[in-house]
């Protein structure tokens, strides 16, 4: 007797990461209420509002692929258009820029893109501590405000570092619990 599809999928063993892709409830919903929501969560980015929602859901207690997906997506290109637009010195907003995303590229789903956004967040985090030279230590800091204005707060990032670490800890990435890592 052959095997079916459903019996060959269940043999696989442990969880499988999802392909990145919109999740079927963004497809599914209207693009008016959408749209709505978008212009409700709008913040002030460089002089203009820019359509953007904190970088976790209200009430979430665990993020999915898709989410980390939607998290580099949004994050990469506002942390590039923040740095650029704070950063008055085109050679240090180069600068500054090249050391955030040092090897860093929007990644395929997968530990990849998990491991990228966590490197992403250590930056992130370093900026206000990276520089000991002026002007370039007070454009970091300038660029680290802004991204908490924006909603990248110390706490967003803390909450996102567990998030992925308890990611990659149930995929079999890495070892150990995630308040440990």
């Amino acid at each position: 007797m052959p095997r079916s599809e459903s019996a060959s999928a269940s043999t696989q063993l442990g969880p499988q990461l999802a392909p990145c892709g919109p999740s079927e409830a963004s497809l599914s919903a209207p693009s008016s209420a959408r749209a709505e929501r978008e212009d409700a969560a709008a913040v002030e980015i460089c002089g203009r509002r820019r359509p953007f929602g904190p970088p976790v859901r209200e009430h979430a207690t665990s993020v999915t692929i898709h989410d980390v997906d939607d998290f580099e997506n949004t994050w990469f290109d506002l942390t590039r258009e923040i740095i650029h637009c704070s950063v008055t010195a085109s050679g240090h907003a180069a600068a500054i820029e090249a050391d955030v995303f040092k090897d860093l590229t929007n990644r395929p789903c997968g530990e990849e893109l998990i491991t990228s956004v966590l490197t992403y967040l250590e930056r992130v985090e370093e900026l206000p501590r990276k520089y000991i030279t002026e002007p370039r230590a007070e454009y970091a800091r300038t660029v680290r405000r802004d991204l908490k204005k924006a909603g990248l707060t110390d706490d967003q990032v803390t909450w996102w570092r567990v998030q992925l670490k308890t990611l990659l800890a149930n995929f079999g990435i890495i070892a150990g619990r995630p308040d440990e890592l």
